[in-house]
């Protein structure tokens, strides 16, 4: 069975992805308890899906943005959250 979240336009601006944390951090939990798999995906799939992999990450396993992003960048060394989403990060 495949299941979709649909949130490209939601994301669209430097200030609204953090709103998005909860929900998507709560469709990939949802994912993977049920055997799935998860496929966070953006224009490139350098910023914004990295950034919600990231919160998940963070939020999942209690880790800091460094060690988030490291593990991050050992599967796709080519993202680049832009600095306007990784300022988001402060206090999550």
């Amino acid at each position: 069975m495949k299941v979709t979240l649909f949130m490209a336009s939601q994301i669209a601006t430097l200030k609204g992805i953090i709103r998005h944390f909860k929900t998507v951090n709560a469709f990939i939990d949802e994912c993977l308890s049920n055997g799935g798999k998860a496929l966070v995906h953006g224009s490139t799939g350098n910023s914004r899906s990295a950034a919600l992999v990231l919160a998940y990450i963070m939020s999942k396993f209690g880790v800091s943005l460094n060690e988030a992003s490291s593990l991050v960048k050992s599967k796709r060394y080519s993202i680049r959250v832009n600095n306007g989403f990784m300022a988001q990060f402060e206090g999550v």
